[in-house]
């Protein structure tokens, strides 16, 4: 074995090519299925009226659907080919921009979006129905399409083996290239066009990272004629370098809140938003089944309520995970509201609505109010929440603002009452990857690591993307304990919390309003919509 690598500033490029190749052979037994569907329906069928509709071929490369997102759907199905050999673990993939929920027995199995494009079957499954929307609004995540200029393009379905052992050190790869690039900035090194400089001044920990990542490319390679042989002794050269470089004592911990986001209405009508989250919620069960150490948080019982209607067995599976703790309802409000509108009775009635539905879900009140995504937040609030048994809060926004910078991370908010609550801002949004780039950017940017050292972060795709996906899931165990890297570990909101409620008198206080910087202009003009709410809530009072 080579002791010293002569050229270390090629051990970069020879890492993500390593990658590309374990990447090019994870799928292996492709078969392409043939596919049937309806076409667009005007108003939406549930999955126990879709067998009596009609159904033709649907060809690779058609389009249905218009270039403006539409909300109708359609209909399809797939016949299942029975496996090469028992208990062959096969994957479904379905090629289409359309937001796609699968059904399998009459069920709710799995969504398919921009973020989440295959799915394992279950063995006996000879049969796939899948709703597929004319639309597609997962903005935010990895690779989203839009409807093109011919409506949605369907591309074809197929099933297809992974190699399971590949997949592992294809993660372990991502999370060391993550590691390395970052490192290497900064110290300053970076490609110049073809020529990659000489490191003739670097960190050690650039130096121990490059000669044991080279180290893993070269046991790779030697055993590269029996492929399976490769991955495993690449993945123990790996495990090697992993012992080498565990995280340093002082950085801070990230307790990771799995979560997607939704707004209930948006760009998209309510009827939308009940089939996307029966979609998110099928596809989390299906990940809660296969990682032990995942956990799960979704808010707003408005959502938990359209679960129950629109898919009482994924609901009844659901509140098994949250009596298990693997699923975290949080609130308190009933949706997650904008709080500079509505009236101070409009909001107690959504935390009390709201809180019962927790009850009747968790068996208690939620202590933890979590707000990722509205224009700025009243003063009245920490009285309400407190006046509603909320102990908590948790939002991003405040890191949007333009110009003034919210001073703090970890803090009191008090009201202008008296009342407080423990509050948390994470810097970066709340559709976090887990990727290190923002994980490092949320360590750097955490005011009170030195009074309390965990920050919350929200990791996941929301509004139609399905919440996190198998990769996210991947990077947070392997970062877990590793040099400049954040100690990863997924929890619920609650538990961060109540440990930070120890240091709670060490902690800032923010008294009165969080005001946002950031869309500005879109209450003020919008005079004829404010008129109309107050009109319906004055009548409610009445």
């Amino acid at each position: 074995m080579r002791r010293n690598n002569p050229l270390p500033q090629l051990v970069p490029d020879r890492v993500q090519k390593l990658k590309a190749r374990v990447d090019g052979g994870l799928w292996s037994q492709r078969v392409d299925l043939d596919v049937r569907g309806t076409p667009l329906l005007d108003a939406f069928t549930p999955i126990g009226r879709a067998s009596r509709l009609k159904y033709a071929p649907v060809a690779r490369g058609s389009y249905f659907g218009t270039s403006e997102q539409t909300w109708k759907h359609r209909w399809c199905r797939v016949r299942i080919p029975s496996p090469a050999r028992r208990g062959q673990v096969r994957w479904l993939h379905w090629q289409c921009v359309g937001e796609t929920t699968a059904f399998i027995d009459g069920q709710p199995w799995a969504g398919y979006d921009c973020g989440h494009r295959a799915w394992p079957l279950p063995s006996g499954a000879r049969e796939v129905w899948l709703d597929v929307g004319a639309y597609s609004t997962g903005i935010w995540g990895p690779g989203y399409e839009a409807p093109g200029a011919h409506g949605v393009r369907f591309d074809g379905a197929h099933v297809a083996v992974r190699d399971d052992a590949a997949w592992e050190l294809s993660c372990d790869l991502d999370v060391w290239i993550q590691v390395m690039n970052l490192c290497l900035r900064d110290d300053g090194w970076k490609p110049d066009g073809l020529v990659r400089p000489p490191l003739d001044r670097c960190s050690p920990l650039v130096r121990v990272l490059l000669q044991g990542l080279g180290d893993a490319v070269d046991a790779y390679d030697r055993a590269a004629h029996t492929p399976a042989a490769a991955v495993v002794v690449c993945r123990q050269a790996l495990q090697k370098l992993k012992a080498r470089v565990p995280a340093e004592s002082w950085q801070p911990a990230a307790a990771v809140l799995a979560q997607s986001h939704l707004d209930l209405v948006w760009l998209w009508p309510e009827s939308v938003t009940r089939r996307k989250a029966v979609h998110t919620a099928a596809s989390m069960h299906r990940l809660l089944e296969r990682y032990d150490d995942f956990i799960f948080s979704a808010s707003q019982p408005a959502m938990y309520r359209m679960l129950e209607a629109d898919a009482p067995a994924l609901a009844r599976t659901t509140a098994r995970h949250i009596a298990a703790g693997r699923w975290e309802a949080l609130g308190a409000f009933e949706v997650e509201p904008d709080n500079h509108l509505p009236c101070g009775e409009a909001l107690a009635r959504s935390l009390q609505i709201g809180q019962a539905k927790l009850t009747q879900l968790t068996g208690k009140p939620s202590p933890v109010c979590y707000l990722p995504d509205v224009f700025g937040y009243s003063a009245c609030l920490p009285q309400l929440l407190a006046l509603a048994g909320v102990e908590a809060f948790f939002t991003t926004k405040m890191s949007w603002s333009a110009v003034t910078r919210f001073p703090h991370s970890s803090f009191v908010w008090r009201g202008a009452d008296g009342s407080e609550v423990l509050a948390h801002l994470q810097p970066t949004g709340y559709t976090g990857s887990c990727e290190l780039e923002q994980l490092r950017t949320n360590a750097r940017d955490f005011r009170q690591a030195d009074v309390h050292g965990e920050m919350l972060y929200a990791q996941g795709l929301g509004d139609g993307a399905g919440g996190p996906t198998e990769i996210m899931i991947e990077r947070v165990r392997r970062m877990a304990d590793l040099a400049s890297v954040p100690t990863c570990r997924f929890g619920r909101a609650v538990d961060y919390f109540a440990r930070q409620a120890k240091v709670r008198d060490r902690l800032p206080v923010w008294q009165g309003e969080m005001y946002l910087e950031y869309h500005r202009g879109t209450y003020t003009s919008q005079a004829g919509f404010k008129r109309r709410f107050r009109a319906l809530e004055r009548a409610l009072q009445s």
